[in-house]
């Protein structure tokens, strides 16, 4: 019986890597390729596979905001795909059928191929399906958030306390991380660094904007029902309207 398989990545040769590799093993069967979340969810409803291989990473969201949105019945196995990080690899050993920590050798990808048979082939869909409702809950109640940032800068590595920083901008494929007058560019997206951050510490203002509360000074309104976020240190951002509401509300 073949294992209908499901691709999520928003890198390109990310999933055609997989791809390749599963070309060698029989028993799986790709079925289709998706990019990003709204995919993500899209294809699993018209597909229905069997397993997929979900990066958590991706432009609109991350591979868990996918999975949140489908029912037990639509729940395929998981076999996460990360670049990061201390917790999600502690929750991936309890709860998921595997995990893949970029970059992986082709080595570990047949490893977790051969975990995902013996899974399937022992466990019930709705014990799976628990298991991805299990590693959901844990993820949210238990996260550890981010104390430091460590970016490459002029060959070398700079380590960032996150509680110095004063912003954060999206910037093409990377990150603007502004701290103390300087600017640092860090590898990451909004998104999912936004999630990886202290909620009640740091704030997204703007789908491109993160600040930290306490660098706030000041709300002026702006036309449009917008407003400019002054921070201390004179920078601005605005504030769009999509924020807007919840933020203001934590000043109030």
């Amino acid at each position: 019986m073949k294992i209908r398989t499901l691709i999520i990545d928003d890198e390109p040769l990310a999933r055609k890597r997989v791809k390749q590799l599963l070309a060698s093993a029989e028993e799986f069967q790709v079925i289709g390729e998706a990019r990003n979340v709204a995919e993500a969810v899209s294809a699993c409803l018209e597909l229905r596979p069997d397993l997929v291989f979900l990066d958590v990473e991706m432009p609109d969201g991350s591979g868990f905001d996918a999975l949140e949105k489908l029912s037990a019945e639509n729940m395929p196995a998981v076999v996460f795909v990360t670049a990061y990080d201390q917790y999600t690899i502690k929750a991936f050993d309890v709860y998921a059928v595997d995990y893949l920590l970029k970059p992986f050798s082709e080595e570990r990808f047949h490893q977790a191929a051969a975990r995902v048979r013996e899974r399937l082939s022992r466990a019930s869909d709705e014990d799976l399906n628990q298991q991805i409702k299990n590693l959901l809950s844990h993820l949210k109640t238990n996260r550890d958030f981010l104390d430091r940032l460590v970016i490459n800068h002029k060959d070398r590595l700079v380590v960032i306390s996150v509680k110095e920083v004063d912003s954060v901008t999206a910037y093409g494929n990377y990150l603007k991380v502004n701290t103390g007058g300087k600017t640092y560019l860090l590898r990451d997206t909004i998104n999912n660094l936004s999630q990886r951050l202290d909620p009640e510490a740091f704030l997204r203002i703007h789908r491109s904007t993160i600040v930290n509360a306490e660098r706030i000074k000041e709300f002026q309104p702006m036309f449009g029902g917008q407003y400019a976020v002054i921070l201390k240190d004179g920078s601005e951002f605005v504030l769009s309207r999509n924020y807007r509401k919840e933020i203001l509300s934590r000043f109030e």
